[in-house]
């Protein structure tokens, strides 16, 4: 299965952001099947990206730092690609500038 789902984060403040979530998910996605995107307020530009390369079935927190935000506006977007019967579990989403 595929499965992405998105968050759009409109009128915030230019800056530099964090993205930070805990995971867990079953052993068996695909190589590079868990990924955290940022992308630009086009839906289209990837911004930063980190692909969970060693996903874990207890939480583990896992952060994308230093993410540009140049035009007010983002979209956050976590993907999963696993075999049919995993599973894949986010919390604790947080998006924060740094100052």
């Amino acid at each position: 299965y595929k499965a992405i789902t998105l968050q759009q984060l409109n009128f915030i403040a230019n800056g530099t952001y964090k993205l930070s979530a805990d995971i867990k998910c079953s052993a068996h996605q695909i190589t590079n099947g868990l990924q955290m995107v940022i992308l630009g307020k086009d839906k289209t530009t990837v911004i930063k990206s980190r692909a969970i390369l060693n996903p874990q079935a207890n939480w583990i927190n896992v952060i994308v730092d230093d993410i540009p935000v140049t035009e007010n506006e983002v979209t956050v977007m976590l993907f999963s690609n696993a075999k049919a019967g995993e599973y894949f579990q986010a919390d604790n989403i947080s998006f924060t500038r740094k100052f």
